[in-house]
C-alpha cells in the first residue's frame, strides 16, 4: 500500500506540473487559457483524475481505519502462530522480497532449521511439519528461490489461516461509481442543453438582483464535465481493479493487523533493536525478527549483503 501512496503522490504531481505548464504555453501565447486550448486539455486531465481516483479508492477500501489513523497502543507479545512473511503481507498487503525472505530465513534459524554462516546456509532439521508453506518452500529451495512463488505461497498461507478473504463486492462498487457518473453525466448534458439557450444577462427576483449570468463560463464548465466523465470512467475501472488486489483481510487478520501496528509502536519506541545483530537473535528472538518486517533494523539486512546474500536471487523484483 505504501508503493500505491507513493504513485498516487507521483501522480498528484504530474497533473499540477501538467496544469501549470498549460497555463504558462496559454497565457504566453494566447494572453489567455483559450476556450479551445483547455477543451483539448480535458481528456488528458480526465485520465490523471481518473487514476487518482482508482488508486484512493482501492487503498481505502482495503485498508482500514486503522491504516490511515496513527495507533497509539502497543502490544508486547510475539504471535508465534503465523510466519514473519505472513505478518508483512498483512500489515500492508505487500511483500518486501528483500526483507520478508531474511525475516524468514531469521525465523527458521531461530527454530533451528537452518545455520546462517558468512558462507551460506545449512539445513539442520528436514522434518517440514510444522512450518508454514511459504517457510517450507524457501527451505527446499535455499539456493534457486523465486519470489512470485515465494508471495503466492505467503498470501496462501494467509488465506488458509483466515487472515484474508476473497473481495467479492470490488465489481460492485466499480460498478456503483460508474453508475453514479453516468448519471451526473446525464445530468450535466440536460442541465447544458438548457443553460445554452439562455442569454447573457442579469437575473432579477422581483426588484431584488440575484446574479449576473455568464453563459459561456457556465456552459465550458458543464461541457469540461460532459466531455471529460466519458474519459474517467474505463480508467478508472481498470486502475481500481489493478491496484486494489484479490483480496481484504478478514474480521481475524484486522485483529492482528491491530497487534502488529502495537508491536511496531513498541519495538520502535521502546527497544533499541535497530541497534541490534543477527548475532543477537538469540537474545531477542522474534521481536528482532519484528524489527526486520517492519524496517526498524537496517544493521541486520546489511549483515546479510555483506556475506553470502548478495550472491542470491532475492533482489530479481526490486
Amino acid at each position: 500500500m505504501l508503493r500505491k501512496r507513493k504513485f498516487n503522490l507521483i501522480v498528484n504531481m504530474c497533473l499540477f506540473l501538467y496544469l501549470i505548464i498549460i497555463i504558462i504555453y496559454s497565457m504566453s501565447r494566447f494572453g489567455y487559457i483559450t476556450y479551445i486550448a483547455f477543451v483539448m486539455n480535458i481528456p488528458v486531465i480526465a485520465l490523471f483524475i481518473a487514476i487518482k481516483l482508482g488508486i484512493k479508492n482501492s487503498i481505502r477500501d482495503t485498508l482500514t481505519y486503522i491504516d490511515f489513523k496513527k495507533y497509539k497502543g502497543y502490544y508486547r507479545e510475539c504471535i508465534k502462530k503465523y510466519s514473519p512473511a505472513v505478518l508483512s503481507y498483512i500489515d500492508n498487503f505487500e511483500i518486501d522480497n528483500y526483507k520478508d525472505i531474511i525475516a524468514t530465513l531469521l525465523n527458521l534459524k531461530l527454530k533451528k532449521y537452518i545455520d546462517i554462516t558468512e558462507t551460506g546456509i545449512q539445513i539442520l532439521n528436514n522434518n517440514l511439519e510444522n512450518l508454514a508453506h511459504n517457510e517450507r518452500y524457501l527451505l527446499n529451495n535455499l539456493n534457486n528461490w523465486n519470489t512470485k512463488i515465494f508471495k503466492e505461497s505467503v498470501i496462501r498461507d494467509a488465506e488458509k489461516s483466515r487472515l484474508i478473504e476473497f473481495r467479492t463486492d470490488g465489481m460492485k462498487g466499480i460498478y456503483k461509481r460508474l453508475i453514479i457518473l453516468f448519471i451526473v453525466c446525464i445530468i450535466l448534458i440536460l442541465l447544458w442543453n438548457i443553460i445554452y439557450t439562455l442569454p447573457d444577462g442579469e437575473i432579477y427576483l422581483g426588484n431584488n438582483f440575484i446574479i449576473k449570468l455568464d453563459i459561456n463560463i457556465i456552459s465550458t464548465i458543464m461541457l469540461c464535465g460532459i466531455l471529460g466523465i466519458p474519459f474517467m470512467m474505463l480508467p478508472y475501472a481498470f486502475v481500481y481493479l489493478i491496484a486494489s488486489g484479490l483480496y481484504v483481510r478478514s474480521k481475524k487478520g484486522n485483529e492482528i493487523n491491530e497487534m502488529l501496528e502495537g508491536l511496531k509502536n513498541y519495538i520502535k519506541e521502546c527497544t533499541i533493536l535497530n541497534k541490534r545483530s543477527m548475532d543477537e537473535l538469540i537474545l531477542w528472538e522474534d521481536y528482532l525478527i519484528y524489527s526486520v518486517i517492519f524496517n526498524q533494523n537496517k544493521k541486520v539486512m546489511q549483515e546479510f549483503e555483506r556475506s553470502f546474500y548478495v550472491n542470491t536471487d532475492i533482489k530479481e523484483d526490486k
